[in-house]
């Protein structure tokens, strides 16, 4: 498995485009991408303006094949201007275990 995980710094004043962006392309993904076991952002509790990304992958091929999916050109398009600052990790050969 691989895991995609990150933040992104949101313009205050574009806060609201970003979100409607990330919104659509979490759908598509999820609904569309094959290989994608999750896909989410989710807004800091203690900053309104920090997003936060995870994905979970099957292969690296489905992830390669997501970055190039019809959904992510207007995604990217659409967040231009809305961020102050990213920063995005991935993690590969992940082995998952239930904690606890």
């Amino acid at each position: 498995m691989i895991i995609i995980a990150g933040t992104f710094r949101l313009n205050a004043e574009r806060r609201e485009d970003a979100l409607a962006a990330m919104r659509d392309v979490a759908a598509a993904t999820n609904a569309n991408d094959a290989g994608c076991i999750q896909y989410q952002f989710a807004v800091d509790v203690a900053d309104p303006n920090l997003v936060v990304l995870y994905e979970r992958w099957d292969t690296a091929e489905n992830l390669a094949a997501h970055g190039k999916a019809a959904h992510m050109a207007p995604f990217r398009a659409a967040i231009q201007g809305c961020l102050e600052s990213r920063e995005i990790f991935i993690y590969k050969d992940v082995v998952e275990e239930p904690l606890g």
